[in-house]
């Protein structure tokens, strides 16, 4: 094929025709490839290893009952699948997904021209010693071009979510070596983890901007820096509970008392209702979605029969909220030159907010003197 099926463009790179001043396509330089991998094999190969099949059942027969949140399967969003779907929830056997992907250079620092989005599912089933572990995390697709997919990722992702609708509609036959018997196994996914731009890639959310969060949505508190030029969010006490000190607090804050309640989160029926008036063209001619609207597509996992029923759908991952956060308070505390957050522009900006005077930058001959604050350690 030489255009792809879903989007039509061309699977070439287009080159210009000096004589007849045409365009003409160059069959040999492809301009974006997908490797994709089928996870079926994989789980019968699974099932096929005693040790691998006992594994397995670990959620259901092995794992510690004392209330703490240890495994995914302690977690309310997998107690409301069961009594979701109780068929589903009884057999033990059946598999339960994440998915992760992000995008990297495969060429390190040597070319920024180039992007590789690996597309990885976890087994949720297994023990917490085993379930991140390198020997079952299935790579079931590689995204490989020069530019990454934005939110044409959708067409990239179809192979693999019409294979997760076939194991949840009619399911897999698969031998259990343990059982020693052959049963159809049904799967499901069940959430992705990204951070925060492959959120909103996958979800078809717009994470930039004053409504950047998908889950206040509209109700997100924003405020633009003139000098920091960046967007941040404020009015968190209302998150805090009824008659909290910190709602009463002023000078610690933004200068203002904190009244407002907390915006109701989303349902997922809701969202499934906004993202479904959607119209999304894939490829290099869709049109900007409108300003109002957040939403920018319907993501193709509303495709599978259950995503639209689950509580929690998308997850930030672990190590960028705490690497990052971590990063910016240590480097603040000990005020270490490029890696702090309290530098010139966050002090006019103080300033410009009319808050905490005692802060603001003052003129000492040609220097610029910034007063030390209270959470700023000394040599």
């Amino acid at each position: 094929m030489k255009k792809c099926p879903k989007c039509g463009s061309s699977r070439y790179k287009q080159k210009r025709n000096n004589e007849d001043n045409g365009q003409i396509e160059k069959e040999g330089y492809a301009l974006k490839v997908v490797w994709y991998l089928s996870i079926v094999p994989i789980l019968k190969r699974l099932f096929a290893n005693p040790k691998d099949a006992k594994n397995l059942r670990w959620h259901a027969i092995e794992r510690r009952y004392d209330g703490l949140l240890r495994h995914p399967v302690d977690l309310m969003q997998w107690k409301n699948i069961n009594q979701e779907f109780p068929k589903f929830g009884e057999e033990c056997k059946n598999i339960r997904f994440a998915l992760a992907t992000d995008g990297m250079n495969p060429f390190g620092n040597l070319s920024t021209n180039h992007s590789c989005w690996p597309i990885i599912l976890f087994i949720y089933n297994l023990s917490p010693g085993f379930c991140m572990k390198r020997k079952y995390m299935m790579m079931s697709m590689m995204i490989f071009g020069p530019k990454q997919p934005k939110n044409d990722i959708d067409v990239y992702l179809n192979p693999l979510v019409e294979v997760l609708k076939l194991l949840w509609v009619d399911g897999v036959e698969v031998f259990d070596v343990v059982a020693f018997e052959t049963f159809m196994m049904p799967a499901l996914l069940l959430c992705t983890i990204n951070d925060f731009p492959a959120y909103g890639k996958l979800s078809g959310y717009n994470v930039k901007g004053h409504k950047a969060c998908p889950i206040c949505e509209k109700n997100t508190t924003s405020h633009q820096l003139k000098n920091g030029r960046k967007t941040v969010y404020l009015c968190h006490q209302r998150f805090l509970q009824a008659n909290h000190p910190y709602q009463r607090l002023k000078k610690a804050f933004n200068g203002h008392q904190e009244n407002e309640k907390a915006p109701t989160p989303l349902t997922s029926i809701q969202i499934h209702e906004k993202v479904n008036k959607l119209h999304h063209v894939f490829g290099k001619t869709s049109k900007k979605s409108s300003a109002s609207c957040p939403w920018k597509k319907k993501s193709i996992l509303f495709d599978l029969p259950y995503w639209s029923k689950l509580q929690v759908r998308h997850c930030i991952n672990v190590m960028h909220v705490e690497k990052n956060v971590c990063d910016s308070l240590i480097g603040t505390l000990l005020n270490i030159k490029g890696k702090t957050k309290d530098g010139v522009n966050a002090r006019l900006d103080v300033v410009e907010m009319k808050i905490r005077e005692d802060l603001a930058p003052r003129e000492v001959g040609r220097h610029t003197y910034l007063p030390p604050a209270c959470y700023i350690m000394s040599r």
